[in-house]
């Protein structure tokens, strides 16, 4: 009889301790609208709001991403596992509750792709390419085959690539070639380490220009 006492008094602490955990979105748009009292600074000065997402194409668009995949990038931002001067000092400021709280804010935010200026059409078509099918004499896999087909995600923790900014898919990649983002070491670095610059300029410029609707 203790024994099951035991057990339903663990289900219930835990589920309690599961729904305080819960995200808590209206905070979450505290958080991205005014920051933090501990110091994390506004998000939407960079990655924009509900009903106006970021412009500049050095900040990456949170919007159609999971509320997972952004929660565990600003976990990896506070432990240095993805190098950034602006985004460490603010993740370190938030508390995991705060993580969350944000990251339901802008998963709950949907835009379709905006329209930018078409790329060159060698760079689109080896782009795609290497997105559907891949490069067997580089060793590299279709993209799509973890990212989804047209590159939309597999949610929970694989993101979208589609609509994202040209700019910001290059830079990460060279991240991962050079050893500065480490959060995907056995994935995403071998398959940067075998991509040229140009390559990895085509499938940027490809994905950012998949519409998302």
């Amino acid at each position: 009889m203790e024994r099951y006492f035991l057990y339903f008094t663990t289900v219930i602490l835990f589920s309690l301790s599961a729904r305080a955990a819960e995200p808590d979105v209206k905070a979450g748009e505290q958080i991205a609208l005014k920051g933090t009292s501990a110091g994390a600074t506004a998000c939407i000065a960079c990655h924009g709001t509900r009903t106006e997402e970021n412009k500049s194409a050095a900040f990456p668009r949170l919007v159609n991403q999971s509320q997972f995949y952004l929660a565990a990038q600003l976990k990896d931002y506070a432990t240095g596992a993805r190098n950034n001067a602006i985004m460490n000092p603010i993740a370190k400021a938030l508390t995991d509750q705060e993580k969350e709280n944000v990251a339901a804010y802008y998963a709950n935010i949907s835009f379709p792709t905006p329209k930018g200026k078409k790329p060159a059409a060698a760079v689109l078509k080896r782009g795609e390419t290497l997105a559907k099918v891949g490069d067997e004499k580089i060793q590299v896999q279709a993209c799509n085959n973890c990212h989804g087909p047209g590159g939309i995600g597999m949610p929970p923790a694989i993101p979208p690539l589609a609509g994202q900014h040209a700019e910001y898919l290059q830079a990460q990649l060279v991240a991962w070639k050079q050893g500065q983002r480490k959060n995907s070491l056995d994935l995403m670095a071998p398959i940067a380490q075998r991509l040229s610059e140009k390559d990895m300029q085509a499938l940027a410029a490809y994905f950012s220009q998949v519409q998302v609707k």
